[in-house]
């Protein structure tokens, strides 16, 4: 029986495919990651949960890293904070509950978040990505990844320190959206910024930032040389984007019914049970 070549590797995890759902409060909940699972994704991640919310007791936000009991492997579950010490409470806690891999994220532009240190805001402080990719490579056994933005603003693109830092001290993968926080989502991604970030670090990269179309994952594949390609936005209402299909390309067949276990039924005091709806894509 021929057995299917990986398309690359997070640490030791073979991801079989080359397009990722990207994580996005408030729709990447577990119905819609089994439809784009269903469609192709060859990896999900989590909506993004703030890490005081996962050191205390129970509460609604936990229902963010609910999984699909059918499975979801390899499941990335996303965390976001600005201490180190607490990213690695969480992180700690949150590593029973399914997840095949742990991301942190440094790309978030909403000003709640990237204004207290968090989400993009981690980009101006390299010496607390340092040290939260060395606890959590340290005192994690499943593989720690980072998505960012290409920096603060203009004037501070700093992706390429900030991801160095990162494979430095553990990180397997990194994910690059090719535009700054003062961008937001305006303006084109700089895909020449993700080939460089592909040229510079020994980890998978993933490159994100308008693809919308099959054509432009193959183009930003080859334009970067990026391993896999992370879809957010475009997927919305159109799952089919991850398995290479264009809504143009669809058929009476490719738009059968789909039906779908929403989430386990779980106790709320022994795993996570959505989320306050600060962005989309980061």
């Amino acid at each position: 029986m021929h057995m299917p070549t990986p398309t690359f590797h997070i640490h030791h995890l073979p991801i079989y495919g080359d397009t990722v759902l990207s994580p996005m409060a408030a729709y990447s909940d577990v119905p819609f990651r089994a439809i784009c699972r269903q469609f192709g994704a060859a990896l999900h991640y989590t909506e993004f949960v703030p890490t005081e919310a996962l050191i205390g007791d129970p509460n609604p936000l936990w229902r963010r890293l609910d999984v699909h009991p059918a499975g979801e492997q390899p499941m990335v579950f996303q965390i976001f904070g600005n201490d180190a010490q607490q990213i690695l409470l969480a992180a700690q806690r949150i590593e029973a509950w399914g997840a095949d891999i742990i991301d942190i994220n440094l790309g978030c532009s909403v000003p709640k978040v990237s204004e207290k240190g968090a989400g993009v805001g981690m980009m101006r402080q390299p010496k607390l990505v340092a040290e939260t990719f060395r606890l959590l490579s340290r005192h994690l056994r499943v593989p720690v990844t980072g998505k960012l933005r290409l920096g603060w603003d203009e004037a501070s693109q700093n992706y390429l320190e900030i991801a160095q830092i990162m494979v430095d001290n553990g990180a397997a993968l990194v994910a690059l959206h090719g535009r700054t926080r003062s961008q937001k989502y305006r303006g084109q991604a700089d895909w020449d910024a993700i080939a460089k970030l592909k040229q510079s670090v020994n980890v998978p990269v993933l490159g994100n930032g308008d693809v919308r179309t099959v054509a432009d994952i193959d183009r930003l594949k080859a334009h970067t040389g990026c391993d896999g390609v992370m879809i957010g936005r475009a997927a919305l209402g159109n799952p089919w984007l991850l398995g290479r299909i264009d809504r143009e390309q669809l058929t009476l067949g490719k738009l059968r019914p789909f039906s779908a276990t929403t989430s386990t039924k779980r106790s709320a005091t022994t795993a996570p049970p959505t989320a306050c709806k600060t962005s989309t894509a980061t």
